[in-house]
């Protein structure tokens, strides 16, 4: 399987590669499928992306499609027209997901406006880094949950930390619900 490495700007079909490598501003016409993803500028995926292994992007990255890796490090802004899912996702900057954001583990350390319309997980820390936004999303559902400075319909886990600058509509728990002063939870509930 050959390796696609891209540096300055460039404009490419999809395919299937082993080692994908952007350094600058490329756009790819169609689904990508690696199995390792390195991404540094600014990219556009006009389709699906699909990574066996590692994926480390920096930067700004659309992707109008869904998106299936293992482990996803990513540093910047990205949009996703459809849904994003990783055995492990470590997110830091800006995220859009028009779809469900599920992974085993997610860490999302957001700076600004970002949202995604359902966030799925095991284990799920959502917190802010700078800026005076809040995350926005219509379900968090996992089995340990730690917000802060979100904004939820539904909150629904085993163990479930809201913290300071949350709105909750509903809180729904099995095991643990703890609230931080500072949070809004309109209704809660304990599950069986």
């Amino acid at each position: 399987m050959n390796d696609l490495v891209m540096k300055g700007k460039s404009v490419l079909a999809g395919g299937t590669f082993g080692e994908v490598k952007i350094d600058g501003i490329s756009v790819i016409e169609g689904d990508v499928a690696c199995d390792k993803m390195e991404m540094d500028g600014i990219i556009d995926v006009k389709g699906n992306v699909s990574v066996n292994k590692r994926t480390d992007v920096d930067g700004i990255c659309k992707i109008s499609g869904n998106v299936n890796m293992n482990d996803l490090d990513f540093d910047g802004c990205l949009s996703v027209s459809g849904d994003v899912t990783a055995e492990n996702a470590n997110i830091e900057g800006l995220l859009t997901v028009d779809g469900t954001l599920n992974a085993g583990t997610i860490i999302l350390k957001f700076h600004g406006a970002s949202c995604a319309k359902e966030v799925v997980g095991g284990v799920i820390r959502i917190y802010r880094g700078i800026g005076l936004k809040q995350f926005r999303t219509e379900l968090i559902e996992g089995d340990t949950i730690d917000i802060e400075q979100t904004r939820a319909k539904i909150v629904r886990g085993d163990s479930i930390v809201i913290g300071k600058g949350c709105v909750i509509g509903k809180a729904e728990y099995r095991t643990d619900l703890e609230i931080h002063q500072k949070a809004k939870v309109k209704e809660r509930i304990k599950l069986n």
